[in-house]
C-alpha cells in the first residue's frame, strides 16, 4: 500500500457562525455638580435640559465640600469663583450628562473662555463623597466686595435675565454684567 493512494482528504465543515449584535460600548456619562440656572425649576433646566431629557439624569442634592464665592451680576446670573478661603460650600444638585449634553453644556456656559469646568467633591444628601465637574468663572474684579450667597434660590431667579434680553454694554471683560 502507498500512503495517500486511495486516500481522499475531506475538508472540515465550517461551523456556521451566528450572527453577533454588535455591543455597543457605554457612553461615556460625566457626573455634573449644577448651582444656577441649570438647577431643577430654573430657566437654563428647562430650556437646555429639558430641550434634550435624554442627555441629562438628575441624581440628587448635593453640597460642595470646598468653600466657593457665589455672587450674582445685574441680571441674576450666579458665579462660582475659585478663590480658597472665601465663600460658603455651595447647594445645587448632581446630574449624569452625555457626552453630547456636554458638549451642550460647555457651549452654553462658554468653554473655553469665560468659565473652566473643574473636578470638585461634593457630598450627597445620603451622605456619599462624589467627584463631580462643576463650572467655576475665571476671575471677578473686586471680589472681596461683593455678597457671597451659599445658593442660588428662586427668589433670586426671579430676577434673571435670559441672553438675548440683556444689554450687552454691561458685559464685562470678566464675562458678567454690571451697571456702571
Amino acid at each position: 500500500l502507498r500512503l495517500g493512494v486511495g486516500l481522499r482528504k475531506t475538508k472540515k465543515k465550517k461551523k456556521k457562525k451566528k450572527p453577533t449584535k454588535k455591543k455597543k460600548g457605554k457612553k461615556k456619562m460625566t457626573l455634573i455638580f449644577t448651582y444656577g440656572t441649570l438647577k431643577r425649576g430654573f430657566y437654563n433646566h428647562v430650556n437646555v435640559m429639558m430641550a434634550n431629557p435624554s442627555f441629562y439624569s438628575y441624581l440628587c442634592d448635593a453640597v460642595s465640600d470646598e468653600r466657593f464665592p457665589m455672587i450674582l451680576d445685574a441680571y441674576a446670573i450666579p458665579y462660582l469663583v475659585r478663590k480658597p478661603g472665601l465663600g460658603h460650600n455651595i447647594s445645587g444638585e448632581l446630574y449624569t450628562v452625555s457626552e453630547d449634553g456636554l458638549k451642550d453644556l460647555d457651549k452654553l456656559e462658554g468653554v473655553p473662555g469665560r468659565y473652566c469646568r473643574e473636578t470638585i467633591t461634593v457630598t450627597t444628601t445620603d451622605g456619599r463623597n462624589l467627584q463631580a465637574e462643576i463650572y467655576l468663572i475665571k476671575t471677578v474684579p473686586n471680589l472681596e466686595d461683593r455678597a457671597y450667597y451659599p445658593s442660588y434660590t428662586l427668589e433670586q431667579h426671579a430676577a434673571y435675565i435670559p441672553k438675548g434680553e440683556r444689554d450687552e454694554a454691561m458685559k464685562q471683560a470678566w464675562g458678567g454684567y454690571e451697571r456702571l
